[in-house]
């Protein structure tokens, strides 16, 4: 209901409370006379409040309705209910219908008609490849779960599918292969539906482990960035583009280093995409001297994170002499500093002088967290100080940096002169780039959004659950990530949609609110939407549409997204 004014004939206006409904004979919207209030300037002169009290009043009544509207609808689903035949229960089958907004996605992708025309190459694949790949990444989104888990839950949703166990397996070999012109008709795709933007490219890497010892040409032992160190894993790089959104990556065996991983991607991301000026994102992890090298001797450019406490004496100096900085109230201030970074070939053994800018910047809130972090080594070094013994049973890290120790062994104590030097820097943060043309403060908002690959990673690993790995055999590796990637272009680019219509909401909160949505089947065509809150209605009115309504048809719910 709402509050209207209707101006008349005669020029008076007159306030009334109204109902809007649909007409069921002609479909169009139209509403009824709740309530004649009256003419509003006579209730002015009586009342020069009363638009706010009506105001109120109707969202009183509106409230009302809906709480009796939800009575009628639990009534209406009692009388419904009838227990399943043969099933020896009550109970009535719970469906997922919060699936449809990623069909939404795909669609809208138009990747049934991709995998459509792929599987005709494939006469012998006997199962539904658009079907089974859209069941697969779904599944990996709201239930991530085995292969024989999401075998066992295939009709969570609305659809009903009917794959066999085994298929969940054998489509894996098959979406290894799609791999590369997947990549290429996604990017086609997202350039047609985005603003994309590859001028500029975010790069990480990360690892995925297997509940596994057992090394092969894919699988090995590495540095695990998920404290794996008994499990094989592999390592993968992934490539985002300005939205956050995938654009490509590519998977290597288990014990290949971050550096090693860089060349190749860019050589296989330049020959695909046709670019030849892009400008690489990514943090100190990967800014090493050979890295910048080939980055520029492929005609790209970089914004790197730059590490101050690793750097010269000189430099050093320069970020802690206050002149030149550029201050933005009392927490923040930047400054540019020139740099040329001497690098000598691996291959022709020849220096190679890069021209840069060191662009350093302080912020009260990164300074008191340094403090903070400072505060827990001290208290860990402190810890060891006093008891000898545990030193040598932890790990060369944390506390241990601030500890100096004898050739005895037996003598420890705390540095505290290297603590003091390094407060000095505490507040500061670096970024090394080649693009000398661009302003610092485009490169600073550049390499801010480097956290949207960082959590892209965390969305996989977590959300996804992309490991631990309970696949094999490379083919299947390789497919078991192809359906991870395409299931975070889904999530992306629901979120970039979500955005874009002034939505702001977390992939955490999509995800919950998507799994969430779930109705009960009570007969042959009549649902009742349970209850999950207003976050997944949010986004259908941010993405126009249609709401869901409880109780409802089933076969209406499936057509109407």
């Amino acid at each position: 209901m709402n509050l209207y004014i209707q101006k008349a004939s005669n020029g008076y206006q007159y306030v009334k409370i109204i109902q809007g409904y649909r007409d069921p004979k002609t479909k169009k919207p139209t509403y009824k006379v709740i309530e004649k209030v009256g003419r509003l300037d006579k209730l002015l002169a009586e009342d020069p409040n009363i638009i706010e009290k009506l105001t109120v009043r109707v969202e009183e009544m509106n409230a009302q309705e809906e709480l009796l509207e939800r009575q009628n609808a639990k009534e209406k689903i009692e009388k419904l209910l009838k227990p399943i035949p043969d099933s020896g229960n009550k109970k009535y089958p719970s469906r997922n219908f919060g699936y449809l907004l990623y069909k939404n996605v795909w669609d809208e992708l138009n990747l049934d008609s991709f995998f459509c025309y792929r599987q005709k190459k494939w006469p012998k694949l006997e199962l539904n490849l658009r079907d089974m790949t859209f069941l697969q990444c779904v599944s990996r989104i709201i239930t991530p779960c085995s292969k024989l888990a999401t075998y066992k839950k295939q009709n969570q949703f609305l659809e009903h599918y009917d794959f066999k166990e085994q298929n969940f397996y054998r489509v894996l070999p098959y979406l290894a292969t799609l791999k590369e012109p997947l990549e290429k008709y996604l990017h086609k795709k997202i350039c047609e539906q985005t603003d994309r933007d590859m001028a500029v490219v975010f790069y990480d890497v990360t690892t995925y482990y297997f509940e596994s010892v057992t090394e092969d040409a894919l699988k090995g032992f590495g540095f695990s960035k998920d404290n794996k160190v008994n499990l094989v894993q592999v390592v993968m790089g992934l490539l985002i583009d300005n939205n956050g959104i995938p654009v490509g990556y590519d998977l290597f065996p288990g014990n290949t280093s971050d550096f090693s991983t860089l060349k190749p991607i860019l050589s296989t991301f330049k020959k695909k995409y046709g670019v030849n000026k892009v400008i690489i994102t990514a943090d100190r992890g990967l800014n090493s001297k050979s890295n910048l090298l080939e980055i520029k001797k492929m005609g790209f450019g970089y914004i790197m994170a730059y590490k101050i406490r690793s750097s010269s004496a000189e430099m050093k100096g320069k970020v802690l002499d206050p002149e030149g900085y550029t201050t933005f109230g009392e927490n923040y201030k930047y400054k540019v500093l020139p740099y040329e970074n001497i690098i000598k070939d691996k291959e022709t053994k020849e220096p190679h002088r890069l021209k840069e800018h060191i662009i350093v910047s302080f912020s009260s809130s990164r300074y008191i967290k340094d403090q903070k972090d400072r505060e827990r080594l001290i208290e860990k070094a402190e810890r060891l100080v006093s008891r000898p013994s545990n030193y040598k049973s932890e790990m060369k890290k944390g506390g241990k940096k601030y500890i100096d120790i004898n050739l005895n062994g037996k003598d420890i104590q705390i540095n505290w002169e290297k603590i003091k030097k390094e407060q000095l820097l505490d507040g500061y943060y670096a970024i090394e780039t080649s693009e000398l043309e661009l302003p610092a403060e485009e490169i600073i908002n550049i390499y801010r959004k480097l956290w949207k690959i960082e959590e892209s990673f965390r969305v996989m690993k977590t959300q996804l659950q992309a490991r631990p790995i309970y696949v094999w055999t490379k083919a299947n590796i390789e497919g078991h990530f192809v359906m991870c990637y395409l299931a975070l272009v889904l999530q992306r680019m629901l979120e970039y949609k979500l955005d874009r219509a002034n939505l702001k909401i977390t992939t955490d909160e999509i995800i919950a609110a998507v799994t969430a949505a779930n109705i009960t089947i009570v007969d042959d065509d009549n649902y009742m939407r349970l209850e999950d809150g207003d976050t997944f209605d949010k986004m259908l009115e941010a993405l126009k549409l249609p709401q869901i309504p409880s109780p409802g048809k089933v076969n209406r719910l499936k057509k109407q997204m």
